[in-house]
């Protein structure tokens, strides 16, 4: 069966009303991120977070590995992580695995520093969902991990 134009139309519409609707939570996304660096360290630069939030959350890592998951050239990644180790944020050392690779870690400034805003991010989501229903912050994450899902499927 066929969609009719109307059920065609309806559903434009609300693609692209979503489409709206991700550019301002993309923009908002980016302004937290930008703030959170800030609280981190004044110095901190955006990609330095996104570093650092991926050596928090997927432990310590070869440096090509990093540029590799951020999809960032290596140079950028090498002044990005000496960066780190100047802030004291990360330490880099020789990967026990691959002499020739070095590893960077978070350090335990960084970790501390890192759970502090993440907890007081997560404390402000809560305040700015604690209006909704369970049911509805429920099924905003169902709807959102659904298209997570789908996204994923097309890489």
């Amino acid at each position: 069966m066929t969609p009719s134009p109307t059920t065609e139309n309806d559903h434009a519409a609300a693609v692209s009303e979503m489409e709206r609707q991700f550019a301002a939570l993309f923009v908002q996304a980016r302004r937290a991120i930008r703030e959170r660096a800030a609280l981190i360290h004044p110095d901190l630069t955006v990609l330095g977070f996104h570093t650092l939030s991926t050596l928090v959350r997927r432990g310590p890592q070869q440096q090509s590995h990093l540029a590799d998951w951020l999809s960032v050239d290596k140079a950028a990644m090498s002044r990005t992580v000496t960066h780190l180790v100047d802030l004291g944020l990360a330490d880099r050392s020789q990967d026990p695995r691959d002499r020739r690779a070095q590893q960077i870690a978070v350090t335990d400034d960084g970790q501390s520093r890192f759970e502090m805003i993440s907890a007081h991010q997560r404390a402000h989501l809560h305040e700015r969902l604690g209006t909704w229903p369970a049911e509805d912050v429920r099924q905003l994450a169902g709807l959102l991990a659904r298209f997570n899902e789908t996204a994923a499927d097309g890489d």
